[in-house]
């Protein structure tokens, strides 16, 4: 079976044949080149129906990736956040008992010294220690009010388009 864009050009080429064979006086038409596009039309409308079934359920799939997703994140999340108790727990206590090392056979414990910087009041930090990032993107919502209010906006405009709604 041909796919939706071969079946589309055929449509359009049909019309175009059938659009070239009225006759201007009596208004009549090529009746094998009418039937040829209305089958042609209704392949193509069951193609798309087609194509939209497919696309219906690849979105719902996505939607199902998209909540497994969430629902592992939270898990990792969790997850961690037991790892990281543990290991708190397991540093102090080895801290209170003294013990800096214990090798075993699924896992070895020991301490290493690091250094780490505390910041204990931020408003007192001279500007030449903080990192500044700036982030710059378009307000797309503030230019499409802009130019609604009929206001212009030089190197943007607002477009009229046509979004297919599978349902």
């Amino acid at each position: 079976m041909p796919n939706l864009y071969m079946l589309s050009k055929d449509v359009e080429t049909l019309y175009s044949d059938l659009m070239n064979t009225v006759n201007e006086e009596t208004g009549e038409i090529d009746v094998d080149i009418a039937g040829a596009l209305a089958v042609k039309e209704e392949e193509f409308e069951h193609k798309a129906i087609a194509v939209a079934t497919v696309s219906r359920r690849f979105g719902l799939q996505v939607s199902a990736i998209e909540a497994e997703i969430k629902r592992l994140t939270a898990l990792k999340d969790r997850v961690k956040a037991v790892e990281q108790r543990l290991k708190s727990s397991l540093a102090e206590a080895c801290q209170r008992t003294g013990k800096t090392k214990i090798d075993g056979i699924s896992a070895t414990i020991s301490f290493r010294k690091s250094e780490k910087t505390i910041v204990d009041n931020e408003s007192q930090l001279p500007d030449e220690f903080f990192n500044v990032t700036m982030t710059k993107k378009p307000d797309l919502t503030k230019i499409k009010a802009t130019i609604s209010a009929g206001g212009e906006v030089p190197g943007a405009h607002v477009e009229t388009v046509q979004n297919i709604q599978i349902k």
